[in-house]
């Protein structure tokens, strides 16, 4: 009886003695829980890389490209100004155009746009190619113009059409620099190219009459005509087709001019993807119509896919 006693004994302090060892395990974890969430306290957060991206796209406030837009607006010419005061205008205007250009490269979206233009961006752009000298327009004044104008939002090609667009662009067809009429060409193309894709069917192109009526086909024609540069001759061409879209080109000499050079551009492999692509959009407008589509199908060309 004493001996069961004793084994007794011992085994509620061997109990007790596992329960002391338990509870001193569990005080160590808990110290060890301690240890790590103060540790975590005091290391910085880190950043996700798609939120440092997106910090970097931060764009410029439309106040402030309001702003800009009224400044450029504000000199049509240089009438009656001394150099010092010249020189003055058009370095303020080069940083601006030097922002904007920054505005793009931060945010190219059709919303980042569409902002630009609704500040009067440009339209005050358009200001200046109507109205100052062309010595005074470089090519960085024509390729922020010509960025607004890339890309498919509708939206926004309506906006710029608003802005009565062509004036100021055929003007800078008298530029001596080639960039800045490729330029000039290549937003015209842009925006035809928008404004086609509105209708469909044999319905004609919606800036048609327009651009009949204000002279703006004759200028691509003669620009057609006097450039020696095969790109700014592509662009003028395709508008001319595209701008045509389900209607006879009337004069003969302009309907075999522009069809033969259409045709000549999708025959060959090394142009650009996307003028392959216009000239196509171009010469499928024209065959809508019977007599464009007759000359087209001279020599038993077909239009490829």
């Amino acid at each position: 009886m004493s001996n069961k006693r004793a084994r007794q004994t011992e085994s509620d302090d061997d109990d007790d003695d596992d329960e002391e060892e338990e509870e001193e395990e569990e005080e160590k974890e808990e110290e060890e829980r301690s240890k790590r969430k103060q540790q975590s306290k005091s290391q910085p957060k880190k950043k996700s890389k798609g939120k440092e991206q997106k910090k970097s796209k931060t764009k410029h406030p439309t106040a402030i490209y309001q702003k800009i837009a009224e400044d450029l607006k504000e000199w049509p010419n240089f009438i009656d100004m001394d150099d010092y005061q010249m020189e003055d205008i058009k370095s303020t205007n080069g940083s601006y155009i030097s922002l904007i250009s920054h505005g793009l490269k931060q945010d190219d979206s059709e919303e980042g746009k569409i902002d630009m233009i609704q500040a009067g961006i440009s339209e005050a752009l358009l200001f200046l190619f109507e109205n100052w000298e062309m010595e005074d327009l470089d090519g960085f004044y024509s390729d922020v113009f010509y960025q607004l104008t890339q890309g498919d939002g509708k939206n926004k090609h309506q906006l710029l059409y608003e802005d009565n667009p062509f004036p100021g662009l055929t003007r800078l067809f008298e530029h001596e620099e080639d960039e800045v009429v490729l330029d000039a060409i290549r937003s015209i193309t842009n925006i035809v190219v928008a404004g086609y894709r509105t209708v469909s069917g044999n319905k004609p192109h919606p800036y048609f009459n327009d651009m009949i009526k204000d002279g703006v086909v004759k200028d691509m024609y003669d620009l057609f005509n006097v450039s020696k540069d095969e790109a700014i001759k592509d662009q003028a061409a395709i508008s001319i087709g595209i701008v045509y879209k389900a209607q006879e080109i009337d004069d003969t000499e302009m309907k075999t001019e522009i069809i033969d050079h259409l045709k000549s551009i999708v025959k060959e492999t090394e142009k650009d993807e996307q003028i392959l692509d216009n000239a196509k959009t171009a010469l499928k407008s024209l065959s809508l119509n019977k007599a464009n589509n007759e000359e087209i199908k001279k020599n038993d060309f077909a239009i490829p896919n």
